[in-house]
């Protein structure tokens, strides 16, 4: 759902579905029942855990595409007969969490409990008490009762606030080595005012348009040689997507300028960066460490 308009665009003209923590085994599952093969993008924790914990797959069932290989890494068999196909990305914070993490924090207090998001690593998941998306997690501390110990690996803001709000708790973030979710912070209140502001006075800013799909015509090598046994079903997943491009502009082609005379400057990863064959331009890429 936290994801660029281009990969919500992308995931609707294959006929998928746009998710989100709280509702991935929903979607996998309508997803399946509108094909054999699922294609889950970009976060492949996500789709991992939500295929195996969830849906009652296999690690086997599932195979992870490398863009930056020829045929994603894999072998056209093995994407065939792959029940899910996990794009090879990951959330640049969920990701630093490790299964030393889980066992220092038990070693240092006793009787913890370990909470993390599903977009953690799976062999994190596993070693876990309780996974779940930002809304069970905050559920599960609000009805656990005073005195819980609690190492949480999701989003430092959330774990700080869940602190603040449940002092007769004690909670503790997974791993002590703080990582901040950039993405997510770009997103504050001076340019929820600017934004809204401008509305009021007439002027759309950050305008999102969409890419015209080209008229049909021939295959491409690309498309001609795809692995992918037609049609696949897309659950698209961007939590805190970076946006690729160029910086907004004004009707003059001037970067515009953003509040406190900032400049807006996009940010993105060429490491994971798709190619739709429907689209002139590349798409924006996977979250990526």
């Amino acid at each position: 759902m936290n994801s660029s308009a281009a990969i919500k665009a992308f995931t609707g003209r294959h006929g998928g579905t746009v998710c989100t923590s709280s509702n991935a085994e929903v979607a996998m599952r309508w997803a399946f029942e509108q094909g054999q093969q699922v294609l889950f993008l970009p976060d492949q924790h996500l789709g991992r855990n939500t295929a195996v914990l969830q849906l009652g797959l296999s690690l086997d069932d599932c195979v992870v595409y490398d863009p930056n290989l020829p045929g994603g890494g894999l072998t056209v068999e093995q994407l065939r007969s792959a029940s899910v196909v996990l794009w090879k990305g990951h959330c640049s914070v969920h990701g630093t969490f490790l299964p030393a993490h889980v066992e220092l924090a038990r070693a240092k207090v006793p009787g913890v409990r370990i909470l993390v998001h599903p977009e953690c690593r799976h062999d994190v998941v596993t070693k876990a008490d309780l996974v779940g998306s930002t809304e069970f997690i905050i559920r599960a501390v609000r009805e656990a009762p005073a005195g819980t110990a609690w190492a949480i690996g999701t989003e430092l803001n959330l774990v700080g606030r869940l602190a603040q709000e449940h002092p007769e708790q004690t909670i503790t973030y997974l791993n002590e080595k703080v990582c901040f979710c950039s993405t997510m912070n770009r997103i504050d209140l001076p340019h929820l005012v600017w934004a809204l502001e401008s509305l009021a006075a007439g002027e759309v800013v950050n305008p999102i348009r969409s890419m015209r799909t080209p008229p049909p015509g021939p295959a491409s090598p690309s498309t001609e040689c795809s692995p992918f046994p037609p049609p696949n079903r897309v659950v698209g997943r961007l939590g805190a997507a970076r946006p690729w491009g160029r910086r907004p502009r004004t009707a003059g082609g001037r970067p515009r300028r953003q509040p406190h005379g900032r400049e807006h400057r996009w940010i993105g990863s060429r490491r994971a960066q798709p190619t739709d064959p429907d689209s002139p331009a590349p798409l924006p890429g996977a979250r990526l460490g």
